[in-house]
């Protein structure tokens, strides 16, 4: 008896750590000036890092500048990091013609000198639409079909509204999960206008019921739940004004007391939401952004990274 409990208590130990081993923590990255890539990078804290964002000119993606420069050097600075590297191409601002036939395969030769020139280990492709064109929907499918096709043993992941009116007009999701490593789920900006408050702590409902909408609206088009990570900001709104103003996490830290239209999550509420991540068995979370949080921790007193840190202690232990 002694030996079969034993043996229980091994599978249900390897259970447990092939589920937190196998949970992503996937966070962007676009350089500020504040920020020094050799000083203020943490390496070892996420399993990827999505370098944001080029934009296709006459359907071919540039091979110089932003993302790719601040990818050369975070390879520089750490030569032996093992956090996966993903150029991020935003598509949101493109025209549809790039989903015809002869565009696609413009769009993906360049798309794959990219990264073999660069060393990264995969692409990130942001789109979305805000209303239904079925046949983008579909050449969209198309598209990332034949980029994995051309990927070969790069990574392909997709970053993909949190917005189940988008979610619908956007994506043909149950062939889209057949393709993708894994779907980056932009829920980090839902629920701003939902009060903030200790609730999560205190047992009363979860504070984000948008984010939560998000989900279950992906996986009830059949998304599978290990391929879909969950978004969480490291910034917050100043929403006392039309456009609200993004402040970064260091920068509401340091915001007077008194600026109570500044909204950032609280401590419960990132919590929270890592937890959700593991409760719902959802594939990890997606962090927006490291430049964004109190990346020396000096601002928050809180360690490097308070924000990214705490949801992985939750999320990737």
């Amino acid at each position: 008896m002694q030996k079969l409990l034993l043996l229980v208590g091994l599978c249900v130990l390897v259970a447990h750590l092939e589920a937190t081993g196998s949970r992503k923590l996937v966070c962007t990255f676009q350089s500020v000036p504040t920020f020094d890539m050799a000083t203020d990078m943490d390496p070892q804290l996420c399993t990827h890092i999505v370098f944001k964002s080029v934009q296709p000119n006459a359907m071919v993606i540039p091979q110089t500048g932003g993302p790719i420069q601040d990818h050369q050097d975070f390879k520089a600075a750490f030569p032996s990091a093992t956090a996966k590297t993903l150029l991020e191409v935003d598509l949101t601002q493109t025209s549809s013609a790039i989903f015809t036939a002869p565009n696609r395969a413009t769009f993906i030769t360049s798309v794959i000198g990219v990264l073999v020139a660069e060393d990264f280990d995969g692409v990130n492709i942001l789109w979305l639409q805000t209303m239904g064109n079925t046949a983008n929907r579909h050449r969209f499918t198309l598209l990332m079909q034949e980029l994995k096709a051309a990927l070969g043993t790069r990574l392909l992941t997709a970053s993909v509204s949190g917005v189940p009116s988008e979610i619908n007009a956007s994506y043909e999701v149950p062939q889209l999960a057949e393709v993708v490593d894994c779907f980056n789920v932009m829920t980090a900006d839902r629920d701003r206008t939902v009060p903030d408050t200790d609730a999560a702590a205190t047992g009363a409902a979860l504070p984000f019921p948008a984010t939560i909408a998000g989900m279950q609206k992906l996986v009830a088009k059949d998304a599978p739940k290990a391929k879909l990570n969950m978004g969480i900001a490291t910034y917050g709104f100043d929403t006392n004004n039309a456009n609200p103003k993004i402040w970064a996490k260091y920068q509401a830290c340091v915001a007077p007391a008194s600026s109570s239209t500044v909204r950032v999550d609280s401590a419960a509420t990132i919590d929270a939401k890592a937890q959700h991540v593991v409760d719902e068995e959802f594939g990890g979370a997606f962090m927006t952004s490291l430049q964004l949080d109190d990346f020396d921790g000096v601002a928050c007193a809180a360690g490097p990274f308070p924000v990214i840190q705490r949801v992985k202690d939750v999320v990737c232990p």
